[in-house]
């Protein structure tokens, strides 16, 4: 599904010019090379998902109303232009399984938290690349305990 195409269809006009907001930062830098020190507050915010297991299940299942899935539209098409980094890395097609792109919606998700918590503490992370999704098997687990280490515990068990 081109999310692209259909957007207007599944945001509201408040969504929508979040969604075209975001789109101009994801088109103005090379995705694999984003830090999470390069998005700016009011951008990180509103990719934040309270629910994303619940928005995950309202996409699949087709069930969602205008403005129900913003974070996962931008997402989508953070991961379709990292689809399109690889293809021309590869000099050959290129696009992640479904399965691994949901997936990794999740993690994603934890790392915005994580970014953002830290941010609001004023603690200093490493950099890394946010939306290098195929390096969220290594980048997960670290960003995981470096931020549960500046959490309590019951920080950490809503994790």
């Amino acid at each position: 599904m081109n999310i692209i195409m259909k957007k207007e269809l599944l945001l509201s006009p408040h969504e929508l010019d979040r969604y075209n907001r975001s789109a101009d930062f994801l088109q103005n830098h090379t995705i694999v090379f984003v830090s999470q020190h390069e998005i700016p507050d009011p951008l990180l915010v509103s990719w934040l998902e309270c629910d994303p297991v619940g928005v995950l299940m309202k996409f699949a299942d087709q069930t969602a109303e205008p403005g129900q899935i913003f974070t996962y539209a931008i997402y989508l098409y953070a991961y379709e232009l990292h689809d399109r980094c690889y293809h021309q890395i590869l000099g050959e097609s290129y696009r992640t399984p479904p399965e691994i792109v949901m997936l990794n919606f999740l993690r994603y998700q934890k790392l915005l938290r994580y970014t953002a918590f830290l941010r609001n503490r004023r603690i200093e992370t490493p950099p890394f690349q946010i939306l290098h999704f195929m390096n969220y098997l290594t980048i997960y687990p670290m960003m995981r305990k470096y931020a549960h280490g500046y959490m309590n515990d019951k920080q950490r068990n809503g994790d």
